[in-house]
């Protein structure tokens, strides 16, 4: 904001780059799981690699994903620029 970013840009930078790390989050687990699925299976019991399992794990991490972005990209969007470079 110091170098003339508006809050929305701030807003949509912090979102944006917690979207990307949550999207390869989301594809590696995805991998994983995959790959584990056979040995977890044992102990549950059920079809872990379901579509609605994968689907709820997903919406659920998702959802969390934004509630921990959203705070941080609204305080780093309404701080005073000049305070942030005092702190320095």
């Amino acid at each position: 904001m110091a170098l003339g970013a508006t809050p929305g840009a701030v807003v949509r930078l912090v979102l944006a780059s917690t979207a990307a790390m949550f999207a390869l989050g989301l594809v590696g687990g995805t991998i994983v799981s995959t790959i584990l699925a056979p040995l977890v299976s044992d102990w549950g019991g059920s079809n872990l690699l379901g579509p609605s399992n994968l689907l709820v794990a997903s919406l659920i991490l998702g959802i969390v994903a934004v509630i921990a972005c959203v705070f941080p990209a609204w305080r780093a969007a309404t701080i005073d620029p000049m305070k942030a470079l005092r702190v320095q």
